[in-house]
C-alpha cells in the first residue's frame, strides 16, 4: 500500500523526493497518509474498497471549494475524481477523538458550525437522508440479501416522522460532524472531510458529533443553541441521531457481506448490530417524546 501511495505521489508532484511519514488513524472507509514532499507536509488521502459506492466525487469537489471558501479547513492541492485520491495541505494539530471529552471546545465546535450554517451560502446537492437511506439499502439487496425484519421494523416506525423532518429548514451542512473530523489548531479549529456535506437540517451535523457518544452529541446541542434550545430541537436531534444509526447500519452491513470486514480487520457485523441496537433504543426515546 505505501508503494501505491509513493508512486501516485510522485506522479502528482512530478518528484522522487516524497516521504511517507505517517498513516493517521480513524476512519472506516479510506486510508489518510501524511506524506512530505520536498520537506513540506500534505495529507494524502486514498480511498478503500467500495467506497464510491457512498461517496459521489463530483459533489465532494464542488461542495468542498465552497467549504474552503469559509476558511474553515485546510487546501486542497490535488483532487482526482475519478478514483477519489485527495491531497491536502497538511493541518499541523489534533483531532478531537485524541483529547479527553472535558477539553472538548465545544463552544468552538458550535460557532465554526454556526458559520457553515449560517453562511447562506448553498451545497450543489440536497443531503437527500432517504434516498440516501433505499440507495444503502439497494446495495445490499443487488447482492442477493435480504434487509433484516429487525431493521424493517424500526425503519417503518422512524418513518412516521419523515414528514416532519421533511419539511426543517436546510441549510449547507457538514454531513460527517463527529470529533474525529474537528482539529485544534494553533490558528483556531478547523474541520475536515467533506465526503457527506449537502443542505439538510443544521441539527443534522449535531447530531453527528454523538457518533461515538449520544451524550456529546447533546452537549454541544446545549451549547449551539443555549436559552433558544426547546423541545422541538431536543426531538430533531434525537430523530436525525436515529436515522444516521440506521444509514450507517446499511453500510456496514454491506461492508460485511463483500467481505471487507476479513481485508480489513474491522468487525462489520458487529459495528452494524451496535447501530442497529442504537436505531432501536432511539426510536423508542421519539416514541415517548413525540
Amino acid at each position: 500500500m505505501t508503494d501505491k501511495i509513493l508512486n501516485e505521489a510522485k506522479k502528482i508532484f512530478v518528484t522522487d523526493n516524497i516521504k511517507i511519514e505517517e498513516r493517521l488513524l480513524g476512519g472506516m472507509s479510506n486510508m489518510t497518509y501524511v506524506i512530505s514532499v520536498h520537506d513540506k507536509l500534505y495529507t494524502f488521502r486514498l480511498p478503500g474498497p467500495n467506497a464510491y459506492h457512498f461517496v459521489d466525487r463530483h459533489l465532494e469537489q464542488k461542495n468542498l471549494k465552497i467549504f474552503e471558501s469559509l476558511n474553515i479547513t485546510n487546501e486542497t492541492v490535488y483532487f482526482n475524481c475519478e478514483d477519489g485520491i485527495k491531497v491536502s495541505k497538511y493541518l499541523d494539530g489534533k483531532s478531537l477523538n485524541l483529547v479527553e471529552k472535558s477539553e472538548y471546545p465545544l463552544e468552538d465546535v458550535a460557532m465554526l458550525l454556526k458559520k457553515i450554517h449560517t453562511s447562506k451560502l448553498k451545497a450543489v446537492n440536497d443531503y437527500n437522508p432517504f434516498g440516501r437511506l433505499e440507495q444503502y439499502e439497494q446495495l445490499v439487496l443487488d447482492l442477493g440479501h435480504k434487509l433484516k425484519p429487525e431493521y424493517l421494523k424500526i425503519k417503518k416506525e422512524f418513518l412516521k416522522y419523515k414528514p416532519f423532518l421533511d419539511k426543517q429548514k436546510k441549510t449547507i451542512a457538514h454531513g460527517d460532524a463527529q470529533p474525529s473530523n474537528f482539529i485544534i489548531t494553533s490558528r483556531g479549529l478547523k474541520v475536515v472531510d467533506f465526503e457527506f456535506s449537502g443542505n439538510i437540517d443544521p441539527i443534522y451535523d449535531i447530531a453527528c458529533f454523538g457518533n461515538n457518544d449520544l451524550e456529546d452529541g447533546l452537549e454541544l446541542l446545549k451549547v449551539y443553541y443555549g436559552d433558544e434550545l426547546n423541545d422541538d430541537k431536543y426531538f430533531r436531534f434525537y430523530a436525525w441521531r436515529c436515522f444516521q444509526a440506521l444509514q450507517w447500519y446499511n453500510v456496514a452491513y454491506f461492508k460485511d457481506v463483500v467481505g471487507m470486514s476479513e481485508e480489513l480487520k474491522l468487525d462489520f457485523k458487529k459495528i452494524g448490530n451496535n447501530y442497529l441496537k442504537l436505531a432501536n433504543e432511539l426510536c423508542k426515546r421519539l416514541e415517548n417524546i413525540k
